[in-house]
C-alpha cells in the first residue's frame, strides 16, 4: 500500500447526519461514489474506512459497491480502533450486519489498540491520515472526532474534500 495512492473517510455518526428526505440522501450517495471514482481514476488504489457508524459505513460500502460495479482490483481496509469495537457499539440488528458485510468483504483489517482506551479513536484517525494522501470526509464544521480528524489532515497536508 503505498500513501501516494491511498484515500480515507471521516464523518459524522448517523445522529449527526441531518433529516434528509431520501432523494436528497441519494444526492449525498451518489456524490460519494462519484468522488471515489474520481480518486480512482486519478489512480488511488486503496481506501481505508475508519468502522464507525454513519458515514464511515457509509463510505466502507461505497467503495465495495464501486470495486464490483467496475469490476476493478482495488482494496477496502478497515481501520478498527480497538479488539472487540463491533461489541462496545450500540448497532441494532441492521448495524451489525452492515458492521460484519464489511468485515466479510475487507481487504486487510487493522485492529489498533489491544483494547478500548479514551484515545483509541484518536489513533484510529491518526493511523488513517497517516497512510493516506486523500481525505473524503462529511463534516457539518462542528466539534467532535470528524473535527478533529480534519485538523489533523489538514496540519499533514492531504487533499481534502468535504460532501456536507
Amino acid at each position: 500500500m503505498s500513501r501516494e495512492k491511498t484515500a480515507c473517510f471521516s464523518g459524522h455518526r448517523p445522529e449527526r447526519f441531518p433529516d434528509y428526505k431520501p432523494h436528497e440522501f441519494d444526492a449525498l450517495l451518489k456524490l460519494l461514489s462519484l468522488r471515489i471514482n474520481e480518486a480512482i481514476d486519478e489512480g488511488y488504489t486503496h481506501f481505508i474506512c475508519g468502522m464507525a457508524p454513519g458515514w464511515d459505513t457509509i463510505a466502507g460500502e461505497a467503495v465495495l459497491t464501486v470495486r464490483r460495479d467496475r469490476n476493478l482490483r482495488i482494496a477496502l481496509e478497515l481501520a478498527i480502533p480497538f479488539k472487540g469495537h463491533m461489541d462496545r457499539l450500540k448497532l441494532d440488528n441492521e448495524g451489525k450486519a452492515r458492521y460484519n458485510r464489511l468485515l466479510r468483504f475487507a481487504d486487510k483489517t487493522t485492529i489498533l489498540c489491544p483494547s478500548f482506551h479514551k484515545a483509541a479513536f484518536t489513533d484510529r484517525d491518526i493511523y488513517m491520515v497517516d497512510n493516506s494522501s486523500y481525505l473524503i470526509y462529511y463534516w457539518d464544521g462542528g466539534p467532535g472526532g470528524t473535527s478533529r480528524a480534519v485538523k489533523y489532515a489538514g496540519e499533514q497536508g492531504l487533499r481534502m474534500n468535504n460532501l456536507y
